[in-house]
């Protein structure tokens, strides 16, 4: 009851490697013998566990999208490869892509609500999937409130105080458009910085 229908679309996602493995969460979550009246999931590689759960204990499911499985999947992969790996490498990015996101669309409908970090996403979601549980956007950030002032990157990177600065700090991997943002700075202004923050594959060649 808990698979898309179809026997051919339930064989491709009992392959898959996300499918797996959140089979497999759910079946040790199960083994625990405990009672639960709600079940919160957050990442796509999550969902089919919280969907057992939740069958099991009749309990209600929350689902928050702040997850970007789809977009960064790539980076699970190796950045440079020989053209046959590398042609099969785009081959099962696309594949889990897609099996991503008929999953999604599929356990969006089961859900009992959904939060969302921003007004934007919640609308992507409300087209894309066609989602009729209850929403509610919870923002991702902090309250506004005085900070201790430090120059220290400044001072680091030699920028001058009245220079502009605009800052990325995160993961350096694919799907982030971090190419994009680092190719926008040939059109900066000389008092104009980019600087980016945080380590990952992109590193070297951003």
């Amino acid at each position: 009851a808990l698979l898309p229908p179809g026997k051919f679309i339930t064989k491709i996602l009992d392959h898959s490697a996300f499918w797996l493995l959140s089979r497999f969460s759910g079946k040790q979550i199960l083994k625990r013998g405990i009672k639960y009246d709600a079940v919160y999931t957050h990442d796509i590689l999550a969902v089919y566990a919280g969907a057992m759960v939740a069958k099991k204990n009749n309990a209600v499911i929350i689902h928050d999208v702040h997850d970007l499985y789809t977009e960064v999947i790539n980076q699970f992969f190796p950045h440079k490869s020989s053209f046959p790996k590398n042609l099969i490498f785009k081959f099962l990015i696309w594949e889990m892509r897609q099996l991503a996101l008929l999953f999604k669309s599929w356990y969006t409908k089961r859900v009992d609500l959904v939060l969302f970090t921003n007004i934007s996403y919640r609308e992507f979601w409300m087209n894309a999937y066609k989602l009729k549980a209850p929403t509610e956007v919870i923002a991702n950030y902090p309250k506004i409130q005085p900070l201790i002032y430090n120059n220290r990157m400044r001072d680091e990177l030699g920028i001058h105080n009245d220079d502009s600065v605009a800052l990325y700090s995160g993961l350096l991997s694919p799907g982030r458009s971090l190419e994009m943002i680092v190719e926008s700075a040939r059109w900066f202004l000389p008092n104009q910085k980019l600087v980016l923050v945080g380590r990952g594959t992109l590193m070297p060649n951003l």
